[in-house]
Formats: C-alpha cells, sequence, structure tokens
C-alpha cells in the first residue's frame, strides 16, 4: 500500500498537493519538480529541475573550458591523479579536431563517438601541463591502457591479416 493511498485510507480523502512556483519559468508545480537544497527556506532549489537542467546547460556552453577544468580537478582529487591544468591552458590547447583521427570533436554530446574525452598522453604523469590532448572518445577507447609496442604489435597482425589471402 503506498504513502498516499494509506493517507486516502486514514483521512478519507487524497492528500493535498504542495506546490511552488518556479522563479525562471513563473510554472506552478508540484514540489517533486524540484530538487532539494538545505540553504533555502523550503529545503527546495528556487527553479525547477527542468529550468535548472537548462541553466547549467547554458553556464557550460558559456564557461566550456572551466566546465572541464573543474569537474576533471575534482575526479582528480577525488582519484589522487596529478592535476595542474587551468582553463585557459585547456582553451590554449583546443583545436576541435582529433588528432588521431581527424573527425571534428562534437562538444555537448557526451557518449558519441566523437565526443571530445581529455587525453592523458602518459598516463603515469597524470593531468599535467604538456601531458593532455582532446581526442574523440572513439580514439581514447581504442588507445586505451595499452603501450605504444602493443598497438605496433597490434598494427602489425592487423596488416598481415588484411595482406593474407582467403581461400
Amino acid at each position: 500500500m503506498g504513502t498516499n493511498t494509506l493517507i486516502e485510507t486514514i483521512l478519507g480523502c487524497s492528500p493535498p498537493k504542495v506546490e511552488k512556483i518556479c522563479r525562471r519559468c513563473k510554472g506552478l508545480k508540484d514540489i517533486s519538480a524540484f530538487n532539494f537544497h538545505n540553504s533555502t527556506k523550503d529545503s527546495l532549489y528556487p527553479i525547477c529541475k527542468s529550468c535548472r537542467k537548462r541553466v547549467v546547460r547554458e553556464e557550460r556552453e558559456i564557461n566550456f573550458f572551466k566546465y572541464i577544468h573543474t569537474r576533471k580537478k575534482s575526479e582528480c582529487k577525488t582519484k589522487g591523479i596529478n592535476y595542474n591544468l587551468d582553463p585557459e591552458y585547456l582553451e590554449e590547447i583546443w583545436t576541435g579536431v582529433c588528432p588521431v583521427l581527424g573527425v571534428e570533436l562534437e562538444v555537448f554530446e557526451r557518449y558519441s563517438d566523437n565526443s571530445y574525452s581529455l587525453d592523458k598522453i602518459r598516463p603515469d604523469l597524470g593531468y599535467i601541463k604538456g601531458n593532455v590532448q582532446f581526442i574523440s572518445n572513439r580514439a581514447n577507447f581504442l588507445k586505451g591502457a595499452n603501450t605504444s609496442e602493443t598497438l605496433k604489435n597490434l598494427l602489425e597482425y592487423t596488416e598481415k591479416m588484411f595482406d593474407k589471402e582467403v581461400v
């Protein structure tokens, strides 16, 4: 038995709807449309989830390199990885094209093959200036944790297989 059904059984009527006006779109919405926020009087964000999603996306588009910097710095702190990048450096190294595959990097399509990925050239050094580049997700996946020796062996094997005649 759900909470609303229990309340209806006890009170003999439906529970009152609690609503709030979104400060951005001015729509009157059920409180379930708002995220929780500890520092507000009603413990809810002043704007609804859908408006907040749009605001965050707009801010990310305007401050793209700051967004990447903040996200990656936090990830590195959690994982104990070296990090000394800044938004200006990230903007400086951005070309918009994957140097491995030659495809245009997609900025806001996070899970496509051509989405950007901040790659560590030598993983053991971490995310430090001179050791990172923007490549596509696909190139980063293909590179994986392989060494140059492993990739050379793979290339030699692949070339042999393509040259081999099929009987």
